[in-house]
């Protein structure tokens, strides 16, 4: 049986002052969403691997919710329920370094 199941690379992300990929080496997952944390303040930016600082090259910019509400959150799915989304292929950055973005990774795993 397949069932769509937490991936071990969900989380907060630790960023420091440059954009990092959500994970070091090759994994693939179904679906992704990154979102600022509650409480914290920097906005967090999301690309490929040309993603700046400057926000140059972002495919979303999330502003921050410091005094609860809802965030905003960035996500993709692949629609046809495979793993085909490479957590290694996208970079995360928080304006403030420190700041730790939530990542949630749902990959399909056969149990």
């Amino acid at each position: 049986m397949t069932i769509l199941s937490p991936s071990a690379e969900a989380g907060p992300l630790t960023v420091s002052g440059a954009p990092v990929p959500i994970a070091a080496s090759s994994k693939l997952v179904n679906k992704l969403s990154v979102k600022p944390r509650l409480g914290q303040w920097s906005k967090v930016l999301i690309g490929g691997s040309n993603l700046g600082a400057d926000e140059s090259n972002a495919m979303a910019v999330l502003y921050p919710v410091p005094n609860g509400g809802q965030a905003d959150s960035f996500v993709v799915q692949d629609e046809g329920g495979q793993n085909t989304i490479d957590l290694s292929q996208i970079y995360v950055y928080a304006t403030i370094p420190g700041d730790t973005p939530m990542v949630e990774a749902f990959e399909y795993k056969t149990v």
